[in-house]
């Protein structure tokens, strides 16, 4: 049985168990047909149990997909307050923000679960991306080659990493991880979707039109994309191919909020 039917039996049996409807949510959020069958899960489950701060800063990415700001800090900030030595609330709001291009309380948000746990992942990643768009190339190339060592050169985080690389101008270090990657897949599973975000660092519109129509063939979770490089791929959206492809890839990408600059590699 899917993750997904089992979560939809246990609703079955007890409709008002909250834990169930967030479960649901995150599952048709990141693996189902169509996100907006996640909110009425997320909802039901506020509803359920309004003191849940996992369920608060997880709707944050959700809303953030939409476009949603104001509730993404209203639901990170009630998060926060239901559990303020928790570091995955203020990441994860930090990682919807940066969604939202609102780059310098993204950074805010990352710093705050920093302090909480100096060696925390997806706080040192929203850092880096953050610090990225915001032109500080150094300071994003360190975060992120912290994340890349803490999660054991996971593919995705280096494909983040060779965002930063070409967004600084290191082509030569950019083009070093899409060869590290190409590698690796011959003896283990790689997602397409890990050399996407290198191609959009180097400007590299061609390859990573290729790269992300090698996502839909592949069946890759719009999250893995959205949550990555979601304000590079708005700068590609006056491409038609583009556009195209992030309705086959269910990516709920509305027009930029905040467009910030682009300084990939010429």
């Amino acid at each position: 049985m899917k993750a997904i039917d089992c979560f939809e039996a246990a609703i079955e049996l007890d409709p008002e168990l909250a834990e169930a409807h967030i479960a649901m949510a995150y599952v048709t959020m990141y693996y189902g047909s169509s996100w907006t069958d996640a909110e009425e899960h997320w909802i039901r489950a506020l509803e359920l149990d309004p003191e849940s701060s996992l369920a608060h800063s997880q709707f944050t990415l959700f809303l953030a997909a939409f476009g949603r700001e104001g509730e993404v800090r209203e639901h990170g900030s009630i998060a926060s307050r239901l559990d303020p030595l928790e570091p995955f609330v203020p990441a994860i709001t930090g990682t919807a923000l940066f969604i939202l291009e609102s780059m310098e309380e993204a950074r805010r948000w990352a710093v705050t679960s920093l302090d909480l746990q100096p060696d925390y992942p997806l706080a040192l990643l929203t850092l880096g991306l953050a610090n990225s768009y915001l032109g500080e190339h150094e300071r994003a190339i360190e975060a992120l080659e912290e994340t890349v060592r803490l999660t054991n050169r996971a593919s995705i985080y280096l494909g983040l990493l060779g965002l930063a690389y070409g967004r600084a101008g290191d082509r030569q270090r950019a083009e070093a991880l899409l060869l590290e990657l190409q590698a690796r897949a011959v003896d283990e599973y790689i997602s397409p979707a890990s050399s996407v975000p290198i191609h959009l660092g180097l400007g590299n519109r061609d390859e990573a039109y290729r790269w992300l129509q090698a996502c839909v063939e592949d069946h890759t979770p719009p999250t893995t994309l959205l949550f990555s490089a979601r304000p590079t791929l708005c700068e590609l959206l006056d491409d038609p191919r583009f556009e195209n492809l992030f309705r086959q890839l269910q990516l709920p990408i509305p027009n930029p909020l905040h467009p910030a600059p682009s300084d990939a590699v010429e």
